[in-house]
């Protein structure tokens, strides 16, 4: 058993076959980890959050209720369970997962623009390494995810109207924090 297709019989998954839960853990762990990180911008966190995860995901399987597909269940908890480690931890943030930004494509090699680019990309992560853990997660489904604003609005169980109001609030922040710095 390679991947678990959404609409596979979660029958076994309910009756705790082991096969079937590491399809899932294999399937989603990098996907529940990265949004982990993303928002305790901490390595060790972000494992421990994925794990608590998968714990939580296995003993509510009895209470998941097919409403919503598995990946946005699965989203749902890890959302909730790093934005409650980091209520709980109130540390100072590291510096944040550079793949992120790697991913953006070099379309001209000219080293002045390049380094230009990348300090734009070194104040907008530092300017999202500001944000409230919250924030960071919308902005990460939003942007990097591309989950639409009704998925976003289920996963973090707010209206989809107050993700759009949230999201452009968060632009608006993040204008702020990256043309006026520390003033």
């Amino acid at each position: 058993m390679t991947t678990l297709d959404e609409t596979y019989d979660l029958a076994r998954l309910r009756a705790g076959d082991a096969d079937a839960f590491a399809c899932v853990v294999r399937q989603f762990g990098p996907s529940v980890f990265a949004l982990a990180f993303r928002i305790v911008r901490n390595r060790e966190d972000a494992e421990e959050v994925m794990q608590d995860v998968f714990i939580k995901a296995f003993q509510g399987l009895r209470h998941y209720r097919q409403e919503s597909g598995l990946s946005t269940w699965l989203y749902r908890i890890a959302y909730n369970t790093a934005i409650s480690k980091v209520r709980k931890k109130r540390f100072e943030w590291s510096s944040a997962d550079e793949s992120w930004w790697n991913r953006v494509p070099d379309d001209d090699d000219e080293p002045f623009a390049r380094v230009a680019r990348e300090a734009q990309y070194a104040e907008l992560e530092n300017a999202l390494g500001r944000l409230d853990p919250d924030e960071r997660g919308l902005v990460l489904f939003y942007y990097e995810k591309e989950m639409s604003v009704r998925e976003i609005a289920e996963i973090t169980s707010l209206s989809e109207s107050n993700v759009k109001v949230r999201l452009h609030r968060i632009r608006k922040k993040l204008y702020v924090l990256m043309t006026r710095g520390d003033e």
